[in-house]
């Protein structure tokens, strides 16, 4: 089913397609798939900038400022997962769905005046002393300072911050930690045209060696 679906979609003219492995990648590697670096990160959130971030809950007014910032941080990458409406609305419902018992949704921001300067999203996993991080992202140098200690306000009392490593520039946020490849959600990629063969080319090897990964634990879907 999976050939007939990259054929129907060559045929279509797309140029790429992706998908997150669960299994072992080099099944998907015989149809055609790459495998690219795919990992977690944990730090002590003790190592955190401890200074008080003046982080409150968001609100439903907020959200086009989770998009300002989120937009301002992509656009210093070289290419990323474009997030249209429909996505954004997408995520807002998963990350208002109810968790299971001993975890808690976070979901927090700074502002500055009326601005939304950074945020952070994520759930206390209270069993695993962390902190795992689903997404956050910072506008401009006051909103890139602060995101440290909004990291660190998150966690609450808990230990450890974690998550999917995100990508550059956002990775150079992060205090230094342990970083070990995931199990799962293996990102994969299979260029399908000449111009998607030309796109992999160019970036497979900075996207093999880079120290971030190609994308944000939210862009699973």
């Amino acid at each position: 089913m999976l050939g007939a679906l990259l054929d129907a979609e060559r045929a279509a003219g797309r140029d790429v397609a992706y998908l997150y492995s669960d299994i072992h990648p080099v099944y998907y590697e015989r149809l055609g798939f790459h495998a690219v670096p795919s990992r977690l990160f944990t730090l002590r959130a003790d190592g955190l900038d401890g200074s008080p971030a003046g982080a409150r809950p968001l609100d439903s007014a907020d959200w086009a400022g989770v998009r300002r910032c989120f937009d301002a941080l992509e656009r210093a990458r070289p290419w990323s997962f474009r997030r249209t409406p429909l996505v954004w609305d997408w995520m807002r419902k998963r990350w208002d769905a109810p968790l299971g018992s001993g975890s808690q949704p976070v979901r927090l921001g700074v502002r500055r005046g009326r601005s939304l300067v950074a945020y952070a999203i994520g759930r206390r996993v209270l069993r695993d002393d962390t902190f795992v991080v689903d997404d956050f992202a910072f506008d401009g140098e006051e909103g890139r300072a602060i995101l440290p200690a909004l990291l660190r306000s998150a966690a609450g009392d808990l230990r450890r911050v974690g998550g999917w490593l995100p990508p550059a520039p956002a990775r150079e946020i992060l205090a230094r930690g342990s970083v070990r490849a995931r199990k799962n959600a293996i990102l994969m990629f299979a260029p399908l045209s000449s111009l998607g063969r030309a796109w992999w080319r160019e970036n497979e090897r900075a996207i093999g060696s880079a120290r971030a990964d190609c994308t944000w634990s939210s862009d699973h879907i």
